[in-house]
């Protein structure tokens, strides 16, 4: 990725650490390294950079269930309104800047912040996810693992969207995201939050913690950014929700298929009351700056620290 506001993309090669150009509008050109000639595969407009990963923690069964509610349950449209309107409060005007989601998985987020006028591109380590995320945005989609980002400091944002729950080293993970970014850069992140809702969904969907404020910004730290903001969001429909997972938690049993959990609890709530969470979440914005409040979910803007 070249200076802002230029069509050109580039990655780091694997091999040699010299520049991959990325050409737009050749789907199946292969990627060339400029030092070392080494190519890369590039199928249906997917790079793979690197080997392939395991699903143990994230199995192809439940990235399908949440491919299949998230264009309909109010919250994954709710989580990218909060993530935009939070960017543009304490980032000012978002057009033009580039931006990289790790772990960007379906396209969801990633395309509502195309959309919005930045410039993006995506990694996810889930094959299957990023077929389904290139239907829906134009940048670049590289399979690569989060824990060692393929990029150059080319970016003024990375996204970390519900992912570094998902890490062993939440930190480490943070670090690789300020390896790419331009001195001044920032960090977006979005997690789940309240250690006290751990259910067994948690476990089976692949989360090693939860968060709250201090140690969403304590892993910020130790990645080495300055943190700008943190808040919570879903306060409203959180009560709700716990409700039903406490209720879930009594239902589900160690003989319980961890694919009907999630289906369970990522059923899309039933008209009117989808809609009504919906509107409950843009309702509670003046309530995220009250140092009381809490939610079940958390999102933090970390400066990059130089």
């Amino acid at each position: 990725m070249t200076p802002p506001g230029a069509e050109a993309w580039r990655f780091r090669c694997v091999r040699c650490g010299g520049e991959v150009p990325v050409a737009r509008g050749t789907p199946g050109q292969r990627p060339t390294c400029a030092g070392c000639g080494a190519t890369y595969d590039c199928e249906n407009g997917i790079i793979s950079v690197g080997a392939a990963v395991s699903e143990r923690d994230y199995p192809v069964e439940m990235h399908q269930l949440v491919a299949a509610v998230e264009e309909e349950h109010f919250w994954f449209s709710a989580r990218n309104r909060v993530i935009l309107s939070t960017m543009r409060r304490v980032l000012g005007p978002l057009e033009g800047k580039r931006l990289l989601d790790v772990g960007c998985g379906s396209g969801f987020v990633l395309s509502a912040l195309e959309h919005a006028g930045l410039q993006v591109a995506g990694t996810d380590m889930h094959g299957q996810r990023l077929v389904r995320a290139r239907t829906r945005i134009r940048g670049p989609l590289l399979c690569s693992n989060a824990a060692t980002l393929p990029f150059f400091d080319d970016f003024d944002l990375v996204g970390l969207f519900d992912v570094i729950e998902h890490t062993a080293d939440d930190a480490e993970v943070l670090r690789q995201a300020r390896l790419v970014l331009r001195p001044g850069g920032h960090v977006v992140v979005t997690a789940p939050a309240g250690t006290h809702a751990w259910t067994r969904f948690d476990e089976v969907i692949g989360h090693k913690r939860r968060y709250d404020r201090r140690s969403l910004a304590d892993a910020l730290a130790r990645g080495g950014f300055r943190v700008r903001h943190a808040s919570y969001f879903n306060c409203l429909p959180h009560v709700a929700q716990r409700l039903h997972r406490r209720f879930a938690r009594a239902v589900h049993d160690s003989s319980t298929p961890a694919v009907e959990i999630v289906r369970q609890t990522l059923r899309v709530p039933p008209e009117p009351l989808n809609t009504l969470f919906g509107w409950a979440m843009r309702l509670e914005t003046p309530l995220r700056v009250l140092p009381f409040v809490t939610g079940g979910s958390l999102i933090a803007i970390g400066e990059r620290a130089d």
